[in-house]
């Protein structure tokens, strides 16, 4: 960004010169469900839109706790493609098609903030990221956020978070 200005001048506040590095910023805007990848197993959807990323990035052990945490282990869309293995870690195997129909809103809005727990970049913006979520679970969720070395910014009509 470069020319911050007044509003009651045109002389220059602050010059900031920054190349931006992708896959350190996340971006997650009010109308997220074209953020899900229609057709895709468990790991791609939370890799998304970063496809170098591999288990090298984060373990299976990584996304299965944030997945509990998220309580999107036990969704019933997830159980029955599991099948009977409880302890099946391998995300890249459980493919999932249509994405959007299988699950709640509130349940894709837990799988975006999966992908950002998992991806971890340094910066998010969350424009009405957290708002089919009860109060609740928008707390968990940011007091996780602010566990982690990330930096985010929050745009919000809720009031009490």
């Amino acid at each position: 960004m470069t020319g911050l200005r007044s509003t009651e001048s045109s002389t220059t506040i602050k010059d900031i010169n920054y190349t931006a590095d992708f896959n350190q910023v996340l971006v997650i805007p009010q109308n997220f469900t074209h953020m899900i990848l229609p057709s895709a197993d468990i790991f791609t959807q939370l890799c998304y839109p970063n496809n170098s990323l591999s288990y090298e990035y984060g373990s299976p052990e990584k996304m299965h706790e944030i997945l509990t945490f998220l309580e999107l282990i036990d969704a019933p869309r997830i159980v029955e493609l599991k099948n009977v293995d409880s302890n099946n870690l391998d995300y890249q195997t459980i493919v999932i098609n249509d994405w959007l129909d299988k699950f709640s809103t509130g349940e894709l809005q837990r799988f975006i903030i999966a992908r950002i727990l998992f991806q971890e970049p340094k910066y998010v913006i969350l424009d009405e990221t957290l708002s089919n979520l009860d109060l609740e679970w928008r707390r968990k969720i940011l007091k996780r956020f602010q566990n982690t070395k990330m930096k985010y910014l929050t745009v919000s009509h809720e009031s009490g978070l």
